[in-house]
């Protein structure tokens, strides 16, 4: 999953960084989606200006 973090309360920013080891106890495979969600962000770098991103968290953004 992508977050947006711009935008985001403090508060929220802060409970999202603990958000890859919460996780863990519900990833099958923990190191795949940590693989998948560096895949998404290259594709999201490629996809170049203008992209809208509708992320999982946090406010949409246009790249």
């Amino acid at each position: 999953m992508y977050v947006n973090l711009k935008g985001m309360s403090d508060e929220r920013k802060g409970f999202t960084s603990i958000a890859p080891y919460l996780m863990k106890s519900v990833d099958v495979d923990p190191a795949k989606a940590k693989r998948m969600r560096e895949s998404v962000k290259r594709m999201i770098e490629e996809m170049g200006e203008g992209t809208m991103v509708l992320t999982g968290h946090g406010p949409a953004e246009i790249r």
